[in-house]
């Protein structure tokens, strides 16, 4: 067989497998195929790894770097660069290493049961109070309190003129009851009426009866009663000054014990056939 130099020889692009190359085994030299190289190399970091894939097992002494990710010699820890390991194969039977907590599910279920189970709430306080039943506290509803546009000037008007309408629909009235009695026409129940129910220009006096007195309050005045031409009590006193206006009824005469003042201003008319005598 003639002598080649390696250079001289044709170049293969692709491997199929059945390829034979030389080695060196221990000082012999020997032949190889392509497949008898990829599965016979046992030590990972004599693979070519960049742009390849493995098959099958990896067996490595110490800690190895694959990929720029340290893994450890029983391949089962990674270090905390995991960012970029996200679309690799996952490591089987992997160790953890510290304490994992489980929640104890025997303890979670009676929570729940015991939860589940409440006949009562809790008694609350603030601005709304109550347990089951809850009610807003007096005074407890601000300005902040209320969502915004949720009372409007329009709604208000809408709200008023709702109940005017409603009000004015109305084709029957309540029946009052107590004083004042009736539906559409009042009537003043008897004897209700007293004194403090009138309008009188002054108070009353034991004895006196209500005059008519037109340009007083309320047109009434309480006054003497006059006891008429008879007395019991021997003598009959009158005012010695007559200070308003006074006319004899006619038909009537009228008697007076003098002396008399009539005051300035102040007339006494007799009517015609009429007599007054001052005595």
């Amino acid at each position: 067989m003639s002598t080649t130099k390696v250079s001289a020889l044709a170049a293969k692009g692709t491997l199929g497998g059945s390829e034979e190359i030389l080695i060196n085994d221990g000082g012999t030299s020997k032949k190889a195929t392509i497949t008898a190289v990829r599965t016979g190399v046992t030590d990972a970091t004599k693979l070519p790894l960049a742009g390849g894939q493995m098959t099958g097992n990896i067996t490595m002494s110490g800690s190895q770097t694959v990929d720029g990710r340290d893994i450890s010699a029983d391949g089962a820890q990674l270090d905390t660069n995991t960012s970029a390991i996200a679309t690799k194969a996952p490591i089987a039977n992997p160790t953890f290493t510290g304490t994992v907590a489980i929640p104890n599910i025997s303890n979670l279920e009676s929570a729940v049961t015991a939860n589940t189970a409440k006949v009562t709430n809790a008694t609350h306080t603030g601005d709304v109070t109550g347990a089951t039943a809850l009610t807003i506290a007096a005074d407890a509803v601000t300005t902040a309190k209320i969502a915004d546009d949720a009372v409007t000037a329009a709604k208000l008007a809408n709200s008023i003129n709702s109940e005017i309408a409603a009000n004015t629909a109305k084709v029957t009235n309540a029946t009052h009851s107590g004083e004042v009695t009736g539906a559409t026409a009042l009537t003043i129940a008897d004897n209700v009426v007293d004194e403090a129910n009138l309008k009188v220009s002054n108070s009353p006096t034991n004895g006196y009866v209500l005059t008519a007195q037109s340009g007083n309050t309320g047109g009434l005045t309480w006054a003497e009663i006059s006891s008429g031409n008879t007395t019991s009590n021997g003598l009959w006193e009158h005012a010695n000054t007559i200070s308003s206006n006074y006319s004899i009824t006619s038909g009537n005469n009228a008697i007076t014990a003098g002396p008399i003042t009539i005051n300035s201003g102040v007339s006494v008319t007799v009517p015609t056939g009429s007599t007054c005598v001052v005595a």
